[in-house]
């Protein structure tokens, strides 16, 4: 009898233990206690066991400060109603909060409202658990004079969604050093901010690892910050706050790639290879804007390429300081791009035939390194292009070509446009003609008085059957016939 007794203690001890780990029971901060993570009174309904499954949700509106929370496993944590919650730690040990996760999202912060995790010792820490996901459409925050950290053991399973902002107003790696890559996301439309002089490489991981990943037009903007690592790094939008300082310098051993570059005003971004032994490339997307300053070291040691390698028309503007300096390996146009500002290309210029549309504004380039436009697309728009070597004083001298050039013509074969660029060290009468196979001509491009300078020539041969073709040129002296094939 005692042991059927005591059998079916167990068994019922069993049930009703496996009951409560399984429950999911929803708690609401009411605060109306105190404000300690600990108090029960302060939820509702009243927590006096907290579980690995619980549901804490804050949706009271306005500001909710919450103190004392210890080390802890819940399943969810919500923030929403436009709330603006900020959680500290209890004193002691650093203290880590883990959301296990159940059904749904698990750490969210929906639009309108905030979390902010505060302390200056000790840290409070948030781990995203296996299998758990955050969603974060509101702002979010670390502060402090310690550390803290966020992260998660899933790839991708922390989101910053379009229109949120995360900033990181303490010291430290943010979202840790350690774990799984990728455990962070900052979608299309969502900023991170790092404003702490003690604040370190937010990638955590060595190249090409990272903790965080961000996606096109998700921006990345410092205020402050100790060391930024761009070696091996791929980012969408890098924006230097007004009145900052970002001293990049760094043993470079692979390339960056980042879309846009954005230095405000009163701003400073340096960027600077220490390594010797590599030259890495800088791969520009998108467009520069420099109302601060925005510098590629000037140290001798200090070798780059820069490449413009955006699939859209790219801007370079700003009315601040942007320096190209001679001592770059390169800097090398593999897009059009199109000034709204005086630019000085004091290194090598590699233009791969594309257009500088100068729009009015002053282009000059280093002579030093010979002409880059020498047959060569160089089509500008009002365009100002001055040929000298640009230093501390800026001396520039004339760009008028040297001599009378007309180039093949690209693409060739075509179908059905083509190209023409043809360069005239004076101005001249100019005669274009196309003629067929035959002799005869088939289409006149030009006839008329040109300036002196370097100028491109579209071809449309929709109405003409595939062939040879030839096209031939008459500028002052010069002549030359030029062979091309149409393929339909």
């Amino acid at each position: 009898m005692n042991k059927l007794l005591k059998l079916f203690s167990l068994i019922l001890f069993i049930l009703i233990s496996g009951n409560i780990s399984l429950s999911q029971t929803v708690y609401t901060w009411n605060g109306s206690v105190n404000s300690s993570f600990s108090t029960g009174g302060n939820w509702t309904p009243f927590r006096q066991i907290g579980l690995v499954t619980d549901i804490l949700v804050f949706e009271n509106s306005g500001n909710v400060n919450v103190t004392n929370v210890y080390q802890v496993t819940v399943g969810q944590l919500i923030v929403k109603n436009n709330t603006n919650l900020t959680m500290a730690p209890a004193s002691g040990n650093a203290k880590l909060l883990t959301i296990k996760g159940v059904s749904g999202e698990d750490l969210v912060v929906e639009s309108g409202s905030s979390l902010k995790i505060f302390g200056n010792d000790p840290s409070l820490n948030f781990f995203v658990g296996t299998g758990a996901t955050a969603s974060i459409s509101g702002n979010m925050s670390m502060e402090g004079a310690i550390a803290h950290y966020l992260n998660a053991a899933d790839p991708m399973a922390i989101r910053f969604k379009s229109g949120s902002t995360f900033s990181q107003l303490c010291p430290g790696s943010i979202f840790n050093t350690v774990g799984i890559s990728n455990a962070v996301v900052f979608e299309s439309g969502s900023n991170m901010k790092i404003n702490h002089p003690a604040a370190t490489n937010p990638f955590g991981l060595a190249a090409p690892n990272s903790k965080v990943l961000f996606e096109n037009s998700s921006i990345l903007l410092v205020t402050n910050i100790s060391t930024l690592s761009l070696s091996g790094r791929s980012l969408a939008d890098l924006t230097v706050e007004q009145g900052s300082y970002v001293n990049i310098a760094e043993s470079f051993t692979a390339d960056l790639s980042v879309t846009n570059i954005i230095v405000k005003n009163g701003g400073t971004l340096i960027i600077k290879n220490n390594n010797v032994n590599y030259i890495p490339t800088i791969n520009i997307r998108g467009n520069i804007s420099s109302e601060g300053s925005f510098n590629f070291s000037d140290a001798a040691s200090s070798k780059l390429n820069v490449k413009m390698t955006g699939t859209s028309l790219q801007t370079i503007s700003g009315s601040g300081v942007l320096l190209i300096p001679v001592n770059l390996n390169s800097f090398e146009l593999c897009n059009t791009i199109s000034l709204q500002r005086n630019l000085a290309i004091n290194c090598p210029l590699v233009v791969n035939r594309y257009e500088i549309i100068t729009n009015g504004f002053e282009f000059s380039y280093n002579p030093e390194f010979g002409n880059p436009f020498h047959g060569t697309k160089t089509t500008t728009l009002n365009a100002s292009i001055i040929e000298g070597k640009t230093d501390e004083k800026s001396s520039h001298f004339s760009s008028i070509p040297a001599e009378y050039s007309v180039s093949q013509n690209y693409p060739n074969p075509f179908n059905p446009s083509t190209k023409i660029d043809f360069s005239l060290p004076a101005d001249s009468k100019v005669t274009l003609q196309v003629y067929d196979i035959t002799g005869r001509e088939v289409a006149l491009l030009v006839n008329s008085f040109m300036t002196a300078g370097t100028h491109t020539i579209d071809f449309d041969a929709s109405a003409l059957s595939s062939g040879v073709y030839f096209y031939n040129i008459k500028a002052g002296t010069f002549t030359k016939t030029v062979k091309m094939i149409l393929a339909k």
